[in-house]
């Protein structure tokens, strides 16, 4: 017991006399600080796209002239999620990879299935890129038959500005005079190129 309370006196006088403990300075009066070093590593992230999962027309009754519809994308963004920030830039393509098919051999041509945007996509996270922009075409119905430019950045020095900008286009189905009765299916693809 002895030996347990001196230990605890020279403990005392020492840490008063302004001795070093475990990387602790104290000292007796005055002020004491110490300094710890903190660090974090952030690597680059990705380049991503993402849509909707599916489009949906509607129903419509044989005619014996052809029919225009349109339809928008309430939900589900067109985007493209850049948490690489490279200065290389993007763009982003969209294309029906077919002709929409019904039964057997008839078909509604891809030709006929058009998109439009707006021409400023919205910013859905991220800091704003001004050089962020929906292609100029887009502003317009483009047929769909062949890949149009939708959401585009030029190559240049990005800043590291990491966002993530999507558009809600509208699409456009022209339905030919006398087409057969059926159920038409077809895909629309949305490819991400990396300059």
């Amino acid at each position: 017991m002895r030996k347990l309370l001196g230990l605890a006196i020279l403990t005392l006088i020492l840490i008063g006399g302004g001795v070093a403990f475990a990387g602790t300075w104290c000292i007796s009066d005055g002020v004491c600080d110490t300094t710890t070093s903190v660090s974090v590593s952030i690597t680059g992230g990705t380049l991503c796209i993402g849509s909707s999962g599916a489009f949906n027309f509607g129903t419509y009754q044989v005619s014996a002239s052809s029919q225009t519809v349109t339809g928008s994308f309430a939900t589900g963004y067109f985007y493209v999620d850049d948490l690489k920030g490279a200065d290389s830039g993007y763009y982003t393509t969209v294309q029906m990879s077919g002709h929409l098919m019904g039964t057997g051999w008839i078909v509604i041509s891809w030709s006929n299935v058009y998109m439009q945007s707006s021409t400023t996509p919205t910013l859905l996270n991220g800091r704003a890129n001004a050089r962020v922009i929906v292609r100029w075409g887009m502003a317009s119905f483009q047929s769909l038959d062949s890949a149009r430019q939708l959401i585009l950045r030029s190559g240049a020095a990005n800043l590291w500005l990491l966002s993530m900008y999507g558009v809600l286009p509208t699409m456009q189905l022209v339905i030919p005079a006398y087409q057969p009765v059926g159920t038409y299916l077809g895909t629309l693809v949305y490819t991400l190129y990396e300059n």
